[in-house]
């Protein structure tokens, strides 16, 4: 074997080296997390703060943490007018699981010029699920203008954990979130029962919840959200959505679970009255259970307004630009360096003739 091909050989295993290490930098792919989101009520609060409720559900069969949802706000010529980040209450969403969420921004413009609101995905990250740590009881739901919920929620973790979050997520009798509340509770060891009380924080002026959702994490000993999860307990379907009026008064209607209710009552929700459910109330209606929303005034969602679930985001792509420009340069100079060292071939050896004898003396 001459030199040459010796080259060559080297040029296209030190070639090869260098294309399957760049491909090693590449990301894996992996499949888009599957998130479906319901934004709720918006509504404007003092000192020009304007709040949006909505939740999120995990479709996928993955769970997902760091979800990330953007919240913008339209003005009747459809600009966005506003806009908000809003990170869910739960930081891992199991999957078929549900989070609600709430964001509240400033906003300088007049009150009443966002005509209605549209959430979409920014990001999410597949991870591992949350074992289920604890068990959630409602026993008593106070729906109203001025909700709140108590119950009995145990830890039926094997490990000791650190604070617990008690989230609650309120509806109208249209299915749309108006309101949100949480609590927090230091309860570490497992078997450990206690009993939680959240009323309302965040509350659409002029709206009346009928129906709720409770879930609840908590965070390891180290703080690490995420450790431990309750299954939600809740008396009203998911709806998907991606945009809704922005107005103080109930969204465009969704189809929804009605609210948790005794078989043996009727309940009619007024600005002056709230209902109370029973601590033997189950978390499903019965059919004679009506409910009655309070008066709104005339609302009409944007024309643009849809009840299509948000898509999720693409895949990133397995190659970024600049591994594909590398690997194509250095394809390309391995043919070259092997076009010009196959060009210079080596002259044939001539064997020289032997010079005469010298004459004899």
């Amino acid at each position: 074997m001459n030199k040459n091909k010796r080259a060559i050989i080297v040029v296209v295993l030190l070639s090869v080296m260098i294309v399957c290490s760049l491909g090693a930098l590449a990301p894996e792919v992996k499949a888009s997390p599957n998130i479906q989101i319901a934004v709720g009520q918006g509504f404007f609060n003092a000192d020009n703060f304007y709040t949006v409720v909505g939740e999120v559900k995990n479709a996928g069969s993955n769970a997902v943490k760091n979800v990330v949802v953007t919240v913008n706000g339209y003005d009747i010529l459809d600009q966005i007018v506003w806009s908000a980040e809003a990170t869910p209450d739960l930081a891992v969403i199991n999957p078929g699981a549900r989070s609600g969420f709430t964001t509240t921004e400033t906003y300088g413009g007049q009150p009443g010029s966002i005509t209605y609101v549209s959430a979409t995905l920014k990001s999410a990250t597949e991870t591992t699920s949350s074992p289920v740590g604890f068990q959630i009881a409602v026993t008593n739901a106070n729906m109203g203008a001025t909700p709140s919920i108590i119950g009995n929620a145990v830890h039926t973790g094997a490990d000791e954990s650190g604070i617990v979050n008690i989230y609650v997520t309120y509806y109208d009798s249209r299915g749309n979130a108006v309101g949100a509340g949480s609590e927090q509770y230091d309860v570490t060891d497992p078997g450990n029962t206690w009993q939680f009380e959240v009323h309302v924080d965040n509350m659409a002026p002029n709206s009346y919840a009928v129906a709720y959702m409770v879930t609840a994490s908590s965070s390891d000993d180290a703080g690490n959200p995420g450790q431990y999860v309750a299954t939600e307990v809740s008396t009203i379907a998911f709806s998907p959505q991606v945009t809704t009026s922005a107005s103080s008064t109930a969204a465009p209607s969704l189809t929804s679970a009605p609210a948790t209710s005794s078989p043996s009552t009727s309940q009619t929700t007024s600005p002056s009255t709230s209902q109370t459910t029973s601590p033997s109330t189950s978390q499903t209606i019965s059919p004679s259970t009506t409910l009655a929303a309070p008066p709104t005034t005339n609302q009409t969602a944007s024309p643009s307004t849809n009840q299509t679930p948000t898509a999720s985001p693409s895949a990133p792509s397995s190659f970024p630009l600049w591994i594909g420009l590398v690997a194509a340069a250095v394809v390309v100079t391995v043919i070259v360096v092997s076009f010009v060292l196959l060009r210079k071939r080596p002259k044939p050896y001539r064997l020289q003739p032997m010079p005469p004898p010298p004459p004899p003396p």
